[in-house]
């Protein structure tokens, strides 16, 4: 923790990187005509060029006066070298601490030249891929790589090409599926963000590498397969040339049914998007035509590529349909499939952003315009956002056919305006859900997105094609499309989602401001002049302070400023302390606004130009300014009157939401007061002070003092003068009067005498904030009354108050800050167009260099005045604490408050004067360094910059003045502390409570805290984002460049902060902390705690010194609550990691806390418990190893890059005597470090082995000595048999503890066997001597049983699914009788000391063990234990193999469940452990095993068959079938069932048994697998259910293991997917298509002989059917289900009808979800419409009303959901059925279908309305009703009907809008009203309907109706009109 006390913020995270400008690409010439194109190389000049002038701007921007580039480079090389000096001693922990020192460097605004950087990226790239190093050095070696590289113009591919292969080598040693993950960390998902990092540097040559490398190991049916190698793949291929891989990702993506590679694949092509827009500097990308490989498409998209990303867009947004919660899918389900380690890995986000980067950076003229001829013909709002929709079909929501316009002439907006009519109803605050906030979402990003883009091209140096650019005509399209929605969903009950819409709107307003600004201003003033309900007030207040910008500023829209004034007014109200949300979004309008303009009255300025009439009368507007800035501050007044009375904890006035309103408040005056004119300010001034001066509100103090405040901000001086003859007289009268005379030391209610006291502190403490001359002219009279105070004030409050005066009118002295933050500049604010004219400079923006900013700059006067304060306060003060310090004082409670007071007032004085001196370097403290084993050359030192204090010379008397009397204080201190720990004062808490925290101050209170500086970088980052339009925008308003220079300021100053020394005083206040946070009282213990941890991460080697003493608290004997508070500081999760890391305490602090039994409480118990969770979290292996840390150790390219860069300007030359020493140092560092880690071992043995220790400790110990264990050195004997004798603990977990312990020893002997040298040993990869390459098998090879003892063995076959390779790993036969491996010498001990434990009666307990009944379900058997059996006999080999067989046998045959899982356990560890065995002992145990399987599984009972089924799993999963022949009993039983046997337990066992057989062997048990689906298909009438469920589980499995193209290499698998695209996949198997359509044509035949009643479910059709249903349904299910359609068009026919089968209901049951579920997976294209047509001839031509009725709203939800892959066909036949189902026989039929047609035309069809209307009112109109005797009435009636229907339908498909053709269609309606049913009931429930859905937009719907019409819709209601 020493090494790191700090994290700086980094070099990106500081600089505003997005306002370097970049370089044009051509220059001109002199002519003016374009020149030659710049090189690369010039380019990426410029971009530096531009990049040192910003640095230069920024450091300039301040009065300080910063160092030269030279000098600072300088420094820089200084601290490069030692991280090259620690990276050559292999010291990565100091490597990590000076990459830290760096980042301090890059906070000063210092560039890094360009070459150094390339070869500083070099050494930390060749660092992060250099295994054996721990995770937290490894993330942090991430960390800095990306900072160095994450800039695209300052590092290039030029500048460096990082070779990938290491760090894939590293991801796949992550991977390793049998690898016991013991680090806390998950290094694969960092690695994969390295690779996402260094993508860009990677040269397209290297594609074709990369598909071969990853592409051969993907398995689509395999979910860890597609999970695992897909995002490497993904993350390291170059965006330069994706024509080369996109067809093949873009196939396996469409095959695939995942929601993780959606995530990932929409990710990666929304980068793709944006990357190819435009090409790069070196004129490569952007060729759409190339990449689309000459295809029609949308962007760089083929067409079909663009329907499926805008189908998974339609998913993204999450709506609902029929009634289900949101978006179905069951892609979800697919992955859960997968394994944690898959599911572990890091997720590529919501792709809701992703998507709206595709959709933005597609956008294009590439189309012709949508003509305006039949602009009547579409829908009001969002269906017509410009009014100028065609007659006739669309095209498909993805793509527009060719023939038709689109929308701004661009296709993919036009896709966006089709998305976004097709879900508008859903943003309507009705009909809110969760989909609510993807909706909103999705409209934010895309206008973030617009906009972003929209700026880049107006750039002069843009590079995208002027064909490409977005039109005007596109950007008035767009925000047409969206203005409605985003108005609906302003609305929304949700805050996130109304603040997305809000800042939709934001952006479009930006865009379009006359097509937004006026539809907000409207709803503004609605919204604020007439409050119907609280939350559109808010909503509109809010979204009123979101367009602020457009709305005060005349360059953003026309009639800007003219509507400040009245929305001012209007928010008046909203300030009301009964509503906290309305007043604090009233102050957010004040805020947004204010801090854009200048508050003055215009119209009494005389001006001698001509103005226009806006411009006048925006001034004649502004003489309201007066009046408002009055009746605001008087609702202030009003609100703090109101504010609660203090109470409740703390005293405080309220509770949380006051003060949030307290907070809001305050915010919205400073901004309202910075900006008033002198005048107004005056008068505001006048205001407040009446109010203070005469009143006086115990729950107004702290308020009253915010006011006070916000005036001081604005005007110090001013404020001042008025305020302090006042509150200095009050103050004295009160203190005279006896206020704050009753002493007290504790917070508590105050005393109501003591209120006006308080009242006037308050007030003078925020006019003291601010320095002004004001000050210093009342010099001797502040310090007069200050004394007075001190010595007056006795209670706590008064002190207190008293303390922060202080503490603030020091600071105000001594600190560098900006004094104003005004609109403009001063010269610009002093002009007289400014004063006559300031509305055209509202909202004006700066750039950088543009600003210029008044500081306030410590003076000598100031300076003078200070160390007046010093010296006639401080020092006498610290002459009486001396004095009460004195022996033989008496410590009574007086004396106890005058040492709080005293010491409360010394402490407030110097927590202010942080800035006032630069200490000099500190001697004297411990050095704590060892000679022999550390250097002093690697203590760490932040840059130190100049000018960051007020004195800095220690010759200077007034320094050596302060320095004297900070040095008396520091020894007070010193004396208090010892005095008070001595005499046994501790039980004066508050006293030394006091101390603490004035030690605190003392040790901590200097320069800039890191506190302090993330408050202010947090705020600046706060408020630069609330101005921020689009990332790379340059120009921000004046306060964010004033908020940005004083941060640069801290930034210096906090430098000074960091790796302080430490003095001899230092050390003995640490001390003392250390005492008090050791103490008996928890009070002072947790501050005492507090305090140390500050100065622990501010003082080097601070917690090194502190460290001893608290061990010392940790040893038997000593008082319960001291243990408690040493255990306390250790705990700290910092701590802890810093002392575990440090070989010095490492085994002090764990032996502390093994040897801790002793204290029984169980208090302190619980903690240590939580101690060792933490100390096993940080304890990871590479801690404790040295074989990485050894500076012998061999890194070439490691050493290479540090070479590199030590030999680059200005690194200095290494020193070769500091080298030696610093080698000689290191080597004595890990020799003691060996000598330790040894110690630690044998007394934590010792520990363990003693027969007193209690067993939680014991379990303790083997756990630690687990995460001990270390693969460079043999494990101890001793630490071996401990875990093998802890095996066979009663205790279980215990036992498992020891397992794990155990397997890891088993482990690091392989490793260290396998590998030939250490690299291998880290990254585990040691060389097998049985393993070989061998040519690719052919699936016959595994079940040829004359090659079964001659290999070579396939156990895993890593490829071939997809692409094979040529050579694919194997195995030999192993020999005969030796063994193949011979496990090294080293590790011979531990193996000794393993089987000498593992005797009979080890092997009898352990199973006997195993064997109990568990407390657990008992129903699957244990992993954990396989796995350690398996470990056993991998290692031991044969050795133990009779001793288990004498145990297991027995089991086998006991009918007891539990024995039958110890055996199933046992047996499949020992199967699984035996493959590379000696073949005679191999033969040994299959010759036991085999006759005994059969007669196993023959007994197996419902409650064991969980056990087998695992261990068949266990024992053929990666395994050649030739090495388990013994199963072959299992594939012969499941060719021979008899499936009309008459015990369905014994046919599904044998089913199961088949099944799992074949998912273990995979693909090695293709041959069987005709055989095995022409028998379960055969079977799937089978009379037991649980054996139909198997049959349809197994044809699912079967047919995974048929599907593998295994295409001969990858580039045939490219080109197919080029020339095929999915297709080249072979989703459909042709046999089993055959058989599919077999079946189709046998369900109608088996349904003429369906049996009825209770005998239906043994019905051949019910049987067979649901086995079909149950198949598709597990596909549809899991990662392949697109291939489902195919096999679903034949039985669709047959599925509709089974779906009305009410006597069945798992058929009924299954047939309707599957309907359902076609719509949950997203298909290929061509697979889509026939599915729709077979749903459209059911409804046409089935007999049955009810699969009519069944069918509409399944093709509703289908069409939905697939609307972006229907053609404009297909959608006609959709309309035409629909309209044809309004006339069916059955009114439920009728009424569904006009409810299916109301949907269908609100998503799509809403071009087709006027015709629909013609037709259905010309039906209604001459339609009349015979009389209903007459034969026609009943179709009459149908007929009349389904024209009212369809009118309703029309009306309904717009429940929130009321587009113009609607108002006429009520009159024909009223006409119907008083029909018999069911026409009248139809016609009120649209009525009803209507009322409900209009009834928030009805004031301004009711335009839209006249008088007759409006008539007719109360004739329906009837009665009174709602509307009326």
């Amino acid at each position: 923790m020493d090494s790191d006390p700090a994290t700086p913020m980094s070099e990106l995270e500081m600089e505003v990187d997005t306002e370097l400008p970049t370089p044009t690409i051509e220059r001109t010439g002199e002519d003016g005509e374009p020149g030659r194109a710049l090189t690369v190389l010039e380019i990426h000049e410029k971009y530096d060029e531009s990049y040192w002038k910003m640095c230069r701007i920024h450091r300039e921007s301040t009065p300080l006066r910063p160092e030269s580039e030279e000098e600072m480079m300088e420094k820089f090389g200084e601290i490069v070298g030692k991280v090259l000096d620690a990276v050559k001693a292999r010291d990565w922990g100091h490597v990590v601490g000076w990459e830290g020192v760096m980042q301090c460097w890059n906070m000063l605004q210092y560039p890094i030249p360009r070459p150094l950087r390339a070869k500083l990226a070099t050494l930390f790239y060749a660092l992060l891929t250099t295994p054996g190093i721990e995770g937290r050095i490894v993330h942090s070696f991430a960390t800095a790589l990306y900072n160095l590289i994450e800039n695209k113009k300052r590092i290039a591919i030029e500048d460096w090409q990082p070779d990938w292969r290491p760090l894939w080598e590293l991801i796949q040693r992550e991977y390793k599926l049998d690898r016991k993950a013991d680090s806390v960390g998950n290094l694969a998902s960092i690695f994969l963000h390295a690779c996402g990092s260094i993508n860009r540097f990677i040269a397209a040559s290297e594609i074709p590498i990369l598909l071969e490398t990853f592409l051969p190991k993907l398995n689509l049916t395999v979910p860890d397969t597609y999970l695992l190698y897909l995002p490497p793949l993904i993350a390291l291929l170059p965006h330069s040339t994706p024509e080369l891989y996109l067809p093949p990702l873009l196939t396996i993506w469409e095959a695939l049914n995942s929601s993780i590679v959606d995530e990932r694949m929409l990710a990666f092509l929304g980068t793709l998007a944006i990357r190819h827009v435009e090409p790069d500097e070196r004129g490569e990308g952007g060729d759409w035509e190339k990449i689309r490989d000459g295809r029609e498409g949308v962007g760089m998209w083929p067409e079909e590529t663009w329907r499926r990303i805008m189908g998974k867009c339609l998913r993204a947004l999450n709506v609902p349909l029929a009634g289900s919660p949101g978006s179905s899918t069951t892609a979800v389900h697919a992955d859960l499939s997968s394994s944690s380690k898959a599911q572990r890995l890091h997720r590529a986000g919501t792709p809701i952003q992703h998507l709206c980067k595709i959709i933005v950076y597609s956008m294009a003229p590439d189309g012709p315009v949508k003509g305006a001829s039949s602009a009547s013909s579409g829908a009001s709002g969002a269906a017509t956002p410009n009014g100028v929709l065609t007659s006739g079909m669309p095209a498909s929501l993805g793509a527009g056919a060719a023939n038709k316009g689109y929308l701004g002439g661009s296709k993919a907006l036009e896709s966006l305006d089709r998305l976004i009519t097709s879900t508008e109803s859903f943003f309507h605050p009705s009909n809110a859900g969760i989909w609510t906030l993807d909706l909103t979402s999705f409209i934010h990003r895309i206008t973030y997105e617009f906009l972003k883009r929209m700026k880049e091209e107006e750039r002069s140096h843009c590079r995208i094609p002027v064909d490409r650019r977005i039109t005007p005509l596109m950007r008035l399209s767009l925000v047409r499309s969206l203005k409605t929605v985003a108005l609906l969903a302003m609305f929304s009950k949700d805050p996130l989602s109304v603040l997305n819409a809000q800042l939709a709107l934001r952006n479009m307003a930006l865009l379009e401001p006359n097509e937004i600004m006026p539809e907000i201003i409207e709803r503004a003033y609605e919204g604020l002049e007439v409050i119907n309900e609280t939350h559109r007030t808010t909503a509109v207040m809010s979204a009123t302070a979101a367009v602020a910008g457009p709305l005060v500023d005349e360059k953003l829209w026309k009639d800007a400023g003219k509507h400040v004034v009245p929305l001012l007014e209007l928010v008046l109200p909203g300030i009301d302390l009964n509503d906290p949300g309305k007043t604090m979004c009233s102050t957010l309008v004040v805020v947004a606004m204010c801090q854009q303009i200048y508050i003055s009255d215009l119209s009494l300025v005389d001006l001698d130009v001509d103005i226009s009439e806006e411009e006048r009368t925006l001034k004649n507007n502004t003489a309201a300014f007066p009046e408002w800035v009055t009746l605001y501050v008087e609702r202030i007044f009003i609100l703090i009157e109101n504010l609660p009375e203090e109470g409740g904890r703390g005293n405080r006035t309220g509770g949380k939401s006051e003060d949030n309103v307290l907070k809001s408040v305050q915010s919205s005056l400073d901004v309202l007061f910075a900006h008033l004119s002198p005048e107004l300010f005056d008068r505001v001034l006048e205001m407040i002070y009446e109010y203070a001066s005469t009143t006086v509100r115990s729950n107004g103090v702290r308020a009253v003092g915010n006011l006070v405040l916000s005036l001081a901000k604005a005007g110090p001086e001013k404020t001042l003068k008025r305020f302090w003859p006042f509150c200095r007289d009050r103050i004295r009268e009160e203190l005279e009067n006896g206020a704050s005379s009753i002493r007290s030391t504790s917070s508590g209610t105050g005393v109501p005498g003591d209120t006006a006291l308080h009242w006037n502190l308050s007030i003078l403490r925020s006019a003291f904030h601010f320095s002004s001359p004001e000050i210093l002219k009342h010099k001797d009279e502040i310090i007069e009354l200050l004394a007075l105070l001190i010595e007056k004030t006795k209670s706590e409050r008064g002190y207190t108050y008293t303390a922060r005066i202080i503490t603030k009118l020091m600071g105000a002295m001594t600190t560098m800050y900006p004094t104003e933050y005004n609109l403009v500049n001063p010269d610009e604010l002093e002009s007289d167009d400014f004063q006559k004219r300031h509305n055209k400079y509202w909202g004006k923006r700066y750039l950088a260099d543009e600003v210029k900013i008044q500081w306030h700059v410590p003076s000598a006067e100031e300076t003078a005045f200070t160390i007046d304060v010093l010296e006639r306060l401080v020092k006498p003060l610290i002459d009486k604490l001396d004095a009460l310090l004195a022996e033989g004082a008496t410590r009574d409670s007086a004396w106890r408050n005058d040492f709080v007071r005293f010491t409360s007032a010394v402490r407030a004085t110097w927590a202010g004067l942080g800035s006032l001196y630069q200490e000099e370097p500190k001697h004297g403290g411990m050095d704590l360094l060892d000679p022999k084993a550390e250097l002093p050359h690697f203590t760490y030192d932040s840059p130190r910059p100049q000018d960051c204090f007020v004195l800095t010379d220690p010759k200077d008397p007034r320094y050596q003045k302060v320095v004297t009397l900070r040095a008396a204080w520091g020894e007070l201190l010193h004396r208090a502390s010892v005095s008070l720990l001595k005499s046994g004062s501790e039980d004066f808490t508050d006293v030394v409570t006091q101390i603490v925290r004035a030690i605190d101050g003392y040790m901590t209170e200097y320069a800039v805290q890191r506190a302090s500086y993330d408050s202010d970088h947090k705020r600046y980052n706060a408020s630069r984002e609330l101005t921020r339009f689009w990332p790379r925008q340059k120009a921000f308003p004046r306060h964010i460049w004033v908020r940005r220079a004083y941060l640069h300021v801290l930034a210096r100053k906090y430098q000074h902060s960091l790796y302080r020394r430490r003095s001899e005083l230092d050390d003995r206040l640490i001390s003392v902390i250390v005492e008090f946070s050791l103490s008996p009282y928890t009070r002072v213990r947790k501050s005492g705690q507090a305090v140390l941890l500050a100065i622990s991460t501010t003082y080097t080697r601070s917690t090194r010194f502190a460290l001893p003493k608290i061990f010392e608290s940790l040893v038997p004997g000593t008082d319960p609550d001291r243990m408690k508070g040493a255990l306390h500081v250790v705990g700290n999760k910092t701590i802890t990691a810093y002392v575990v890391q440090d070989w010095r305490f490492q085994a002090r602090y764990m032996l502390a806390v093994l040897e801790s039994s002793w204290q029984e409480k169980p208090s302190i118990q619980q903690l240590i418990s939580s101690i060792v969770a933490e100390i096993l979290g940080v304890l990871q292996e590479e801690l404790s190893t040295t074989v990485m840390r050894n500076p012998k150790a061999a890194l070439p390219l490691v050493d290479e890059a540090a070479c590199h860069v030590r030999s680059t300007s200005p690194i200095k030359a290494e020193d070769k005597a500091l080298a030696s020493a610093i080698e000689a140092c290191t080597l004595e560092s890990l020799k003691r470090k060996e000598d330790a880690y040894v110690q630690l071992i044998d007394k934590i043995l010792t520990i363990a082995n003693a027969p007193a220790t209690h067993w939680r400790y014991t379990q303790m110990a083997i756990r630690f000595l687990r995460a001990l264990l270390r693969r460079d050195r043999a494990t101890n004997p001793e630490v071996t048999r401990l875990f093998a004798k802890s095996v066979t603990s009663e205790n279980p977990t215990t036992r498992r503890f020891s397992q794990q312990a155990l397997e890891k020893v088993f482990e690091m002997v392989k490793l260290r066997s396998m590998a030939k040298d250490t690299w291998q040993l880290l990254m585990e990869c040691g060389h097998n001597p049985l393993k070989i390459k061998a040519p690719f098998p052919t699936p016959d090879v595994f079940w040829d049983n004359a090659s079964h003892n001659e290999g070579p063995f396939y156990d895993k076959l890593q490829s071939g699914a997809l692409v094979r390779t040529p050579m694919v790993d194997a195995y030999k036969t192993p020999p005969m009788e030796t063994s193949a491996f011979q496990w090294e010498v080293e590790s011979r001990p531990a193996l000794d000391a393993i089987c000498e434990a593992m005797d009979d009666s080890w092997f009898s307990k352990l199973v006997g063990l195993y064997a109990q009944e568990s407390s657990g379900s008992g129903k699957d058997a244990r992993h954990d234990n396989v796995r350690f059996i398996m470990r056993i006999f991998k290692i031991l080999e044969s050795e133990p193999l009779e001793r288990t067989i004498a145990v297991i046998e027995p089991l086998l045959d006991d009918k007891d469940r539990f024995k039958q899982r110890a055996a199933a356990e046992v047996l499949a560890g020992l199967l699984r452990g035996s493959k590379n065995w000696p073949r005679k002992a191999n033969e040994r145990l299959w010759s036991w095993i085999t006759p005994r399987l059969p007669g196993i599984f023959d007994r197996i009972t419902p409650d064991t068959l969980n056990y087998w089924e695992y261990f068949l799993t266990i024992i053929l999963s990666d395994r050649d079938p030739r090495r388990c022949t013994a199963t072959t009993f299992v594939i012969d039983r499941g060719l021979t069932v008899d499936f009309a046997g008459e015990s369905a337990f014994r046919i599904s066992n044998a089913v199961a048994a088949v099944g799992i057989v074949a998912a273990a062997y995979n693909t090695k048990f293709e041959s069987w697998t005709t055989q095995f689906l022409d028998l379960a298909w055969n079977n799937l009438g089978s009379g037991f259910a649980e054996v139909r469920t198997q049959v349809a589980a197994n044809i699912d499995i079967f047919l995974n293991l048929q599907w593998h193209p295994a295409f001969s290499d990858v580039s045939a698998f490219v080109d197919a997917c080029r020339k095929d695209g999915v297709d080249a996949l072979a989703l459909v198997n042709p046999s089993q298509m055959k058989r599919v359509e077999s079946l189709a044509t046998i369900l109608p035949k088996l349904k003429e002989t369906r049996l009825s009643g209770p005998k239906v479910n043994q019905s051949e059709y019910d049987k067979v059917g649901l086995s079909a249903l149950k198949w598709i349904w597990l596909r549809a299910h899991s990662c392949v289900a697109p291939s489902i359609y195919p096999y679903m068009q034949p039985l669709m026919q047959e599925a509709l009808r089974m779906s009305e089968l009410m006597d069945s209901s798992d058929l009924r049951s299954y047939a309707i979800g599957l309907l359902y579920i076609l719509s949950a997976v997203t298909p290929s294209v061509r697979y889509v419409e026939p599915v729709m047509h077979a749903l459209i001839e059911a409804v046409r031509t089935s007999p049955s009303w009810r699969v009519r009725l069944q069918v509409l709203p399944i093709m509703q939800v289908f069409y939905f959901r697939q609307l972006p892959l229907l053609s404009d066909e297909c959608s006609v036949r959709v309309l035409d059925v629909l309209v044809e189902c309004l006339e069916d026989e059955a009114i439920e039929v009728r009424e569904m279908a006009a409810k299916t047609l109301s949907g269908v035309i609100r998503c799509s069809q809403r071009h087709s309305i006027l015709d629909l209307k013609a037709r259905f009112v010309k039906k209604v109109h001459h339609l009349r009703l015979p009389p209903r005797t007459d034969a026609a009435h009943n179709a009459a009636l149908r007929s009349l009907h389904a024209g009212v229907l369809g009118l309703t339908a029309l009306i309904d498909a717009y429940p929130y809008t009321v587009p113009s053709w609607l108002p006429s269609l009520l009159p024909i309606l009223a006409e119907h009203s008083y029909e018999k049913p069911p026409i009248s009931t139809t016609v009120r429930k649209c009525a009803a309907d209507f009322r409900r859905t209009h009834q928030d937009t009805w004031h301004t719907d009711k335009n839209m109706f006249d008088e007759e019409q409006t008539q007719a819709l109360q004739t329906i209601v009837s009665g009174t009109s709602y509307y009326a």
